[in-house]
C-alpha cells in the first residue's frame, strides 16, 4: 500500500497490527536505509509481513514484482508519480496479472482525480506515455474542478474535460503508434537469439557450482558466513585487525558485512541481496585472487579411498605452460593445453592418465594448517617427488611445443604467402609489411620451441579408509 504521508502510513499501520492482527511492516522517508532495507526484506519473505505500508518513498527505487495487489490509500497530482508507484509491481519478473485498489469517498476530490486518471488517461489499464503532456495541456481547466464543490454543474463540466482529453490521449497515441519503427523493433529482440540466452541462464542456474566453490573459499580463507533459513548467505563483518593480505581487497561490503544469493528469483525479489554469478566483483576478485597470487596454491588434504594403501602420499602438481612473447602474436591459441597435471604416486609412478581429478575431487577431505605441517615434515620425500612430476610435465612440454610451432608457422606462412601474391597485382602492399610479417613469424617460432613450465599448484594426498 502507498499513501502520500509517513503519519498516515503510520496511523493504518497501528490499526492493521493491533486490530486486525495482520503482520505488517512500514517504509517510510523516517527511516534509515538499513531499516528500510529490513522492512523491504521482511515484506519479501514468505513467512514474513501480509502487507508493506509505504509513504511516497516507496514509489521509487525499490521493486516489489513478487507481489501483485497494491493500494493507493491516496492518489498524486502528478501522472508520473502514479506511474511510478504501479511501476514497483509491473517491471521484469511479475508473473501475475496485478490489481489496483483505489478507495475513495464519493463526492469528494479523489473520486474526481480517480475518475481523471481512469477515464481521461486510462493509466490504471496500461502505461500512458501521452498523459503527462495530456494533463499539462488541460491542468488550467482541470484544477478548478477537482478542488472545487462537488455540483452537478461541476460535475457536468469536469466530464466535458475528460470526453476532450481522451480524444486528444487517443489522437496522440495513433501518432505514435504511426510512428514505430518496425525494423528497430525487430531487431530490438530476436526471438532465436533471446531462446539462446534464456537457455543457458536456466542451464546455469540449474548446474550452478558456485556455492560449493565459494564455501571452499571461505573455509580456506576463515570467512566467517551462515546460510539463512530462505537460502541467503550472510557474510559476517570482518575486523581489521583480522583481515590478511589475501582478503584485504576483496569486496566484502560494508560495515554491516554482506548479504548474497545464488538463487535468481530471490535476487529479483530482494534488492537488498547480492546475486552471484561469474561476473559479480566478489567472484572476479576471488578469480584474481587465485590466479595471480599464492593463495591456495599448496595444499594438504586427506584422500578417502579403499583402492589405495592407507598412509600412502601421493603428489598432484599443475603446471602452466607459458610462452614469452608480444600479445599480437597470440601464441596461446596455438597451444594444445596450458595447463599440465602430473599426478604421481608414491614410488614415482605416473597416474595422470588413469586418475584425473574429478575422480578423487569427492573423495577429498582438507586438513587444517597444523595436521599439514605435520604431515610434510614426517615425509621427507615430497620434494623429491616434486622433481619427478617436473621431469614428466618437461617431457610432454616438448610435444606441445612442437605442435603449436607447426600450427603456428602453418597460419603464418599461409597469410604471408597471400600477402606475396597479393603485392603481384597490388602495388600499395610494401615490402617492409612482408618483413614485419615474417620477422613476427621467426619471433613466434623462437618462443614456441622455449615454453616456460611454471609451477601452479601442488597438492598433497594422504591415503586413509573412508
Amino acid at each position: 500500500m502507498i499513501a502520500r504521508s509517513g503519519a498516515t502510513v503510520e496511523s493504518l499501520e497501528a490499526v492493521l497490527r493491533l486490530h486486525a492482527g495482520i503482520k505488517t511492516a512500514i517504509f517510510t522517508e523516517q527511516m534509515t536505509l538499513l531499516e528500510r532495507d529490513q522492512a523491504a526484506a521482511f515484506f519479501a519473505d514468505s513467512e514474513g509481513a501480509q502487507i508493506l505500508l509505504c509513504s511516497e518513498i516507496g514509489s521509487e527505487g525499490r521493486n516489489f514484482q513478487f507481489a501483485s495487489q497494491l493500494i493507493l490509500w491516496d492518489l498524486p497530482a502528478n501522472p508520473d508519480t502514479l506511474e511510478q508507484r504501479i511501476g514497483r509491481l509491473d517491471r521484469i519478473g511479475q508473473t501475475q496479472q496485478i490489481m489496483l485498489h483505489v478507495p475513495y469517498v464519493q463526492g469528494t476530490a479523489q473520486e474526481r482525480l480517480y475518475k481523471w486518471y481512469h477515464d481521461a488517461l486510462n493509466m490504471f489499464n496500461q502505461i500512458s506515455p501521452t498523459a503527462q503532456s495530456v494533463q499539462e495541456q488541460y491542468i488550467q481547466e482541470l484544477k478548478p474542478m477537482l478542488e472545487g464543490a462537488d455540483t452537478d454543474e461541476n460535475r457536468a463540466i469536469l466530464q466535458d474535460i475528460i470526453e476532450e482529453a481522451k480524444q486528444t490521449r487517443l489522437g496522440l497515441e495513433a501518432q505514435l503508434q504511426a510512428g514505430r519503427d518496425r525494423l528497430l523493433e525487430y531487431n530490438s529482440c530476436r526471438p532465436r537469439v533471446a531462446k539462446r540466452i534464456a537457455d543457458a541462464m536456466r542451464d546455469f542456474d540449474s548446474h550452478n557450482l558456485l556455492p560449493q566453490f565459494i564455501e571452499r573459499f571461505f573455509a580456506s580463507a576463515n570467512i566467517d558466513h551462515n546460510i539463512q533459513r530462505d537460502g541467503s548467505w550472510v557474510i559476517a563483518p570482518i575486523d581489521s585487525t583480522e583481515i590478511s593480505d589475501y582478503i584485504d581487497g576483496l569486496p566484502l561490503g560494508d560495515e554491516d558485512g554482506m548479504t548474497l544469493t545464488f538463487e535468481r528469483e530471490q535476487a529479483l525479489q530482494r534488492e537488498d541481496i547480492e546475486f552471484i554469478t561469474h561476473e559479480h566483483p566478489l567472484m572476479r576478485a576471488i578469480y584474481e585472487l587465485a590466479s595471480t597470487s599464492t593463495f591456495g596454491n599448496t595444499t594438504v588434504a586427506m584422500l578417502k579411498s579403499s583402492a589405495v594403501p592407507q598412509g600412502m602420499v601421493l603428489l598432484e602438481v599443475n603446471f602452466r605452460v607459458e610462452a614469452i612473447a608480444p600479445r599480437l602474436l597470440n601464441l596461446p591459441a596455438t597451444l594444445t593445453t596450458q595447463n599440465i597435471r602430473v599426478f604421481i604416486s608414491e614410488q614415482g609412478s605416473d597416474l595422470s592418465s588413469r586418475i584425473s581429478a574429478e575422480m578423487i575431487m569427492p573423495h577429498i577431505e582438507r586438513l587444517d594448517k597444523n595436521r599439514a605441517r605435520q604431515v610434510i615434515k614426517v615425509r621427507g620425500d615430497v620434494e623429491q617427488r616434486y622433481y619427478e612430476a617436473e621431469e614428466i610435465a618437461r617431457q610432454q612440454l616438448a610435444e606441445i611445443g612442437e605442435q603449436a610451432s607447426a600450427r603456428f608457422s602453418q597460419q603464418w606462412s599461409r597469410e604471408i604467402k597471400r600477402l606475396k601474391h597479393l603485392q603481384t597485382i597490388n602495388p600499395n602492399v610494401r615490402p617492409a609489411e612482408i618483413e614485419r610479417l615474417e620477422q613476427l613469424k621467426a619471433q613466434g617460432e623462437q618462443a614456441l620451441g622455449s615454453l616456460l613450465l611454471v609451477p601452479d599448484s601442488i597438492r598433497v594426498l594422504v591415503a586413509v579408509k573412508p
